[in-house]
């Protein structure tokens, strides 16, 4: 069925949202703080993510989400009904896709791309995953996307990891990670680096980037009954770890996803 965006009018709901599709494993990201300085990197991957068919699902606010394109958006989820002039704009949204949907969360009310009432449904409790995805080919799709962003990571703290959010985790160092060139990935956790449903033995290169260098790294599951995942990384990169241990200048380091298996690296 293609791509959809969520509007709402605040952007905590737009990031509230979209931790509850990921739950039910529909990928989904929040399309907020655009203007904020620090986020021009995620916002300009999620944008061309997003516009390439990329992502299935973004959440944003009526003005933020105005000027997006996609050639395969196939829905809006209005979660808060904005003014007239701006569902005006988001249909237009839909100019292309003659089969495509608005649906009004509040009012329960589904209308084609003319503004036409398509189909009345049941009460809110049957949610956003029922309101855009009812269809059961289009779930299928969803879940089965090649081009999905990442996987389901639960936050948290594992071992000595500890997951700030999708997009982020922080290491604690200890002796292996700093001399080892390697660190093991609590199970809990295998997702943030896609290896939650590795099979034994598989493996997959990633990149690691530190102050604007790229290193070769790598996440593998071994061989054992539990299927233990570890990270890698190339000699050079531990030899930045070793000398920063010898100025006593590390005891974190931070692993932020800033693109498809890429990751920058920050000490702290």
């Amino acid at each position: 069925m293609g791509q959809g965006i969520i509007y709402c009018n605040e952007e905590d709901d737009c990031a509230s949202i979209c931790k509850a599709l990921r739950k039910k494993k529909i990928k989904a990201e929040a399309y907020t703080q655009i203007e904020q300085e620090e986020n021009a990197e995620r916002i300009n991957y999620l944008t061309g993510t997003f516009t390439q068919g990329g992502l299935p699902i973004i959440a944003t606010t009526h003005k933020t989400g105005k000027n997006l394109t996609n050639p395969n958006l196939r829905f809006i989820i209005h979660f808060d009904v904005p003014e007239r002039n701006i569902y005006d704009t988001h249909v237009g949204q839909l100019a292309y896709s003659p089969d495509s949907v608005v649906y009004d969360l509040v009012v329960r009310q589904m209308r084609n791309s003319k503004g036409e009432d398509r189909e009345e449904i049941g009460s809110d409790s049957e949610s956003i995953d029922y309101l855009a995805f009812h269809d059961s080919s289009t779930q299928e799709s969803v879940h089965n996307s090649e081009h999905n962003i990442y996987h389901e990571t639960q936050e948290g703290t594992f071992r000595s990891w500890t997951v700030l959010d999708q997009h982020t985790a922080v290491k604690t160092c200890d002796d292996d990670f700093v001399f080892g060139n390697a660190s093991g990935v609590p199970k809990g956790m295998c997702g943030f680096f896609d290896a939650d449903d590795f099979a034994k033995g598989q493996s997959c290169e990633l990149r690691f980037i530190y102050e604007k260098r790229v290193y070769s790294a790598s996440v593998s599951a071994d061989y054992s009954p539990s299927r233990r995942v570890k990270i890698h990384w190339e000699p050079a990169l531990g030899k930045v770890f070793k000398r920063l241990k010898q100025l006593d200048e590390i005891s974190k380091v931070s692993f932020h996803r800033s693109g498809d298996k890429t990751y920058e690296l920050s000490v702290l």
